[in-house]
């Protein structure tokens, strides 16, 4: 039987422009050749300049010709590419996708690779922070139609973390009212329900504090309820919130907002609201209801006193939204016994922070968790998704030097 070697057609003609480049080149000093010896070695770096984007990759125009060589070898290796019809003794030839390679800022670069619809299940494995020392990849991209794929890969000692030394650092960066920001790179919907999930050392209690500061400057109601009476709790007296830590009181001010959200509800008819505008337009302030460890409170609670704490949580979630009247949620995992799939849906804002388990992440994201990066994550660094995400993005929370 005939062993065939595999040749990208591309890469094999390359080399031989290469050759040829350095024979026009030594003609070039030959009187009688060197007019058209020029033109040829003129022509061939024209090529390559071209080919491999020297309009916009620019400074790492030789970075990145080193690294779409690498990636085609990648390429070559997971048989991802099309035989072509032609056949010498030996070789198989083959071509190739289409790379192009592209720095979005001094921090982030974009690997596209053009590709034919049943090789995308194969190509979304792969990582490519190998090829570039000091990246890691961050997510994976579909373009409309999947008639290619992008891969964003973002330096390691990127910051992307707000350091606030103190309250006034923290209003001044939250200035727009209609939106949070979480780093350098993300904000969110400040009129959303959010649930933020995390074990012990991942940040999730500073994370639930800072946006209670941002709420708080901003005059908003709020009732925070920590059953394990822990450190939200100790936090909270520094922002003069007084928070519910044994099960009947957090029951009793769950109700409490409920009754808010019913008398605004009676409000806005008596008031007659204009269409689609909240109570926030209507001159009321955003009500918060905040609960850290839901799943630890559901077992300190009896059948009777569980059914009623879901029944107010349900009802806020699902009908708050208009009534300015908002949830946050803080659980150690995410679990599908304590978050169903329809209630999860209603969460505007979903944060996983720290090295969580599978299931946490199977739970909040869905199929969203699919292609999720894998490396290391430190205090106060996870993955959200909010409702308009194609996939989760990953985020770092502030550090508030005035607390530590």
């Amino acid at each position: 039987m005939i062993e065939y070697q595999v040749i990208s057609r591309k890469s094999e003609n390359e080399k031989r422009l290469v050759v040829l480049f350095f024979f026009s080149f030594l003609l070039c000093f030959i009187r009688q050749t060197s007019l058209i010896a020029c033109i040829v070695s003129i022509l061939i770096i024209a090529y390559f300049l071209i080919e491999y984007d020297i309009g916009r990759t620019k400074f790492d125009y030789f970075l990145f010709l080193i690294g779409r060589l690498k990636l085609e070898r990648q390429l070559m290796n997971a048989k991802i590419y099309v035989r072509l019809n032609s056949r010498k003794t030996g070789n198989i030839y083959v071509k190739l996708p289409k790379i192009h390679i592209l720095r979005q800022s001094e921090f982030k670069i974009w690997i596209q690779i053009e590709l034919a619809i049943d090789n995308y299940n194969i190509l979304k494995e792969f990582d490519f922070s190998p090829i570039f020392k000091g990246y890691r990849q961050m997510r994976v991209i579909d373009t409309i139609g999947r008639e290619s794929i992008i891969f964003e890969l973002e330096k390691v000692d990127y910051d992307r973390q707000f350091k606030f030394r103190n309250i006034r650092e923290i209003v001044e960066q939250n200035w727009d009212i209609s939106k949070i920001s979480i780093d350098k790179n993300t904000e969110i919907n400040t009129l959303n329900h959010i649930l933020l999930s995390g074990q012990t050392g991942s940040g999730k209690t500073y994370a639930l504090l800072y946006l209670l500061l941002i709420l708080a400057v901003r005059n908003a109601e709020i009732s925070v309820c920590d059953p394990k009476n822990s450190d939200l709790a100790e936090l909270s007296k520094k922002l003069k919130i007084e928070s519910k830590t044994s099960a009947t009181d957090i029951v009793k001010e769950v109700k409490n907002v409920y009754l808010e959200m019913e008398k605004r509800k009676k409000q806005r008819i008596k008031e007659n609201w204009p269409i689609s505008t909240t109570a926030i337009d209507n001159g009321l302030n955003l009500r918060i209801l905040v609960v850290d460890e839901f799943a630890s409170l559901q077992l300190k609670l009896q059948k009777k006193e569980l059914d009623e704490l879901l029944k107010y949580i349900y009802q806020i979630i699902l009908e708050g939204r208009a009534l300015s009247c908002f949830v946050i949620l803080g659980m150690q995992q995410a679990n599908a016994t304590v978050i169903p799939t329809s209630l999860r849906e209603q969460f505007g804002s979903i944060f996983v922070l720290g090295n969580s388990g599978e299931q946490t992440f199977n739970v909040a994201f869905q199929e969203k968790a699919d292609n999720l990066p894998k490396f290391p994550l430190k205090a106060g660094e996870g993955w959200l998704v909010q409702n308009t995400d194609i996939e989760p993005k990953f985020v770092r929370f502030p550090f508030l030097e005035f607390l530590s």
